[in-house]
């Protein structure tokens, strides 16, 4: 009786050593980064794109962003329809920064994301860096090379609206 609870023991453990730790984990966390220098100041530049619920103003993948009752929530719509909510977690106004969460579950390749967007003053213009954490659920670099490509295209857009004029009068 003994002998059979000392083998199940040692079957136990010679199991628990062959299987890879990361067998039982969580994927890694993955972070996915993208700045802009934008030639404005960053107060004009926060007024224009700093509201939380203001992404849609200024994003051109964002079909809606609509205020949840609670006034802390945003339900993003995207252009080919998705849908997902995001939670306001903390807002700066004077360091020109928000952090967010993505809800899950929901329709995107990631969980556990964590956002933030924030301005930094140059003096007369300023850097605009969008970052992420999250948990890719499908191919960890395809879904890295999603999320730059959504911050940039947001971030290429505010460039655009606030590139100087080439046009000067003599």
């Amino acid at each position: 009786m003994m002998r059979q609870g000392w083998t199940k023991i040692a079957i136990t453990c010679l199991v628990t050593a062959l299987v890879p730790i990361s067998a039982w984990a969580e994927p890694e966390r993955a972070m996915a980064r993208v700045h802009r220098d934008i030639a404005t100041a960053a107060e004009p530049l926060w007024q224009r794109m700093g509201g939380f619920f203001a992404l849609a103003d200024w994003h051109p993948a964002i079909r809606a962003s609509t205020m949840a009752a609670d006034g802390r929530q945003r339900r993003i719509t995207l252009n080919d329809g998705a849908e997902f909510v995001e939670t306001l977690m903390t807002y700066d106004l004077r360091r020109y920064r928000y952090r967010y969460r993505v809800e899950d579950p929901n329709p995107l390749p990631f969980t556990d994301y964590v956002g933030t967007v924030r301005v930094i003053p140059l003096g007369s213009t300023s850097r605009v860096v969008w970052s992420a954490t999250y948990r890719p659920t499908g191919d960890a670099g395809k879904v890295q090379e999603t999320l730059r490509g959504l911050f940039a295209a947001g971030l290429d857009e505010l460039v655009t609206e606030h590139r100087p004029s080439s046009n000067k009068s003599p």
